[in-house]
């Protein structure tokens, strides 16, 4: 195959100024948007004529053009253009990906930090997909990664290269796999990194060295970030899963004092060293996915009150910002995760958030800022309080016959006709309460 390769790249040169096309294309080209067409109906239709020639696809002839060009040089400007020209290669489709991986795997050694990263951010290859199709050859990706990084002389590259590791290592998508921990990607991410760090501390006095324990530090904020969001999201994004209705029944269970001391402990930590804002949108973010641990999303929200009293205000506005959803796309399922949150941090006591009696009539009663502006969205808001009223605990029927939404003119039926059914709802609950003291 490196004789047919030879072949190629003989015959590709002597048809194509390619020396000229890297220059056009060097990283100091600003008209690459005015010249690719130009270029790239010549490119097409040399390689078209070259691979039939030498009975190759292609996509296979352009693949290989590509790699053994960036094995050739380690010259910045050239890569660029290399880069350039992969590019026009790729949407021309004369580029076979995952052949591309796999050639670029085998000829790692040969190739600079530099074209890995310009691939990465080119969208050519991605560092994630060299980790993950390196099974066979982990060892020597990882040592060339380990080893380029360490002796690198720019400051610029391993900062790129160790912002792209640290989110592979902590990425939320990094999901556990039984008793394996992490996945194989993050685990060589992890890897890299560590031994990278390791090596450049005993190197460190070598002027010419660029010392990662500088690059990681000035991305310890990304790494922290990216590292509480996977473990927020360990902790609180596995069984037992249930919905946010069946929650409603038991949200009593949920408060800072029934939580464990040590999980207590864990979840204030995590939310002090996430900040009040990073809390407030992963509270957000995870209750809108498919599968919610409540008890342990919920447990969150209650330390999450507590250790950022002073910035309620802000989890307030998330749940009004999801209620306003709610309500414009009539979506039951947001509208009962916002009365959730909201009675959540009203359990906590009336010092740390306001009661759900306060925080309901904020946001639905009267005032000037109540989010009932319409027919449509009083309708929606009633219809599903009734569909709720089996589910919903006394103090919340009672916060909402005492304040109940607001009444736009010529529906005050519909308010009128829940505040009934609440009541007798109540009614009945205190019976049930009645019977079930007298039997004991």
């Amino acid at each position: 195959m490196d004789s047919i390769l030879k072949d190629m790249l003989s015959v590709m040169e002597t048809h194509i100024d390619f020396e000229r096309l890297l220059e056009e294309l060097g990283s100091e080209a600003t008209n690459l948007p005015d010249i690719s067409q130009g270029w790239s109906d010549g490119l097409r239709q040399a390689i078209d004529h070259q691979a039939m020639s030498l009975s190759q696809s292609p996509e296979t002839f352009g693949t290989w053009l590509l790699i053994n060009k960036l094995k050739e040089t380690n010259d910045d400007k050239v890569i660029d253009g290399v880069i350039s020209v992969g590019v026009i290669l790729r949407d021309l489709m004369y580029i076979n990906h995952q052949n591309l991986i796999e050639l670029l795997i085998k000829h790692i050694s040969f190739i600079s930090l530099y074209s890995i990263f310009k691939l990465h951010t080119a969208g050519l290859v991605l560092i994630h997909e060299i980790l993950s199709n390196s099974s066979n050859m982990k060892e020597t990706v990882c040592e060339y990664f380990i080893t380029s990084l360490v002796s690198s002389s720019s400051h610029e590259l391993p900062a790129g290269i160790i912002r792209v590791l640290l989110s592979l290592s902590f990425s939320q998508y990094n999901e556990y796999n039984n008793d394996n921990g992490l996945n194989s990607t993050a685990q060589c991410s992890n890897n890299i990194l560590m031994e990278a760090v390791q090596r450049d501390v005993h190197c460190s006095s070598d002027p010419v060295i660029i010392n990662i324990i500088v690059s990681v530090c000035n991305e310890l904020g990304l790494s922290l970030q990216l590292f509480l969001d996977h473990l927020l999201s360990s902790i609180i994004s596995r069984p037992p899963f249930c919905n946010a209705r069946e929650m409603l029944t038991r949200q009593n269970e949920v408060t800072l004092s029934c939580i464990e001391e040590g999980k207590s402990k864990l979840l204030s930590k995590v939310a002090m060293l996430m900040g009040h804002s990073l809390c407030w949108k992963n509270i957000i973010k995870i209750s809108q996915s498919s599968n919610v641990n409540w008890f342990g999303l919920l447990q969150f929200v209650s330390c999450c009150v507590h250790t950022h009293i002073d910035h309620v205000t802000g989890f307030k506005k998330c749940i009004t910002d999801l209620l306003l959803i709610s309500l414009s796309q009539e979506n039951e399922e947001y509208l009962i995760i916002s009365l959730l949150l909201s009675r959540q941090g009203g359990m906590e006591g009336g010092h740390v958030f306001p009661s759900y009696g306060n925080w309901f009539k904020s946001v639905f009663g009267s005032s000037q800022h109540s989010l009932m502006d319409s027919k449509r969205t009083l309708t929606f808001l009633i219809k599903c309080l009734t569909n709720l009223i089996n589910e919903d605990p006394p103090y919340c029927l009672q916060a909402h016959i005492t304040f109940p939404p607001r009444k736009l003119a010529k529906c005050s039926q519909l308010v009128t006709g829940y505040i009934v059914k609440a009541k007798s709802r109540l009614d009945y609950l205190q019976v049930l309460t009645l019977l079930s003291c007298s039997k004991e």
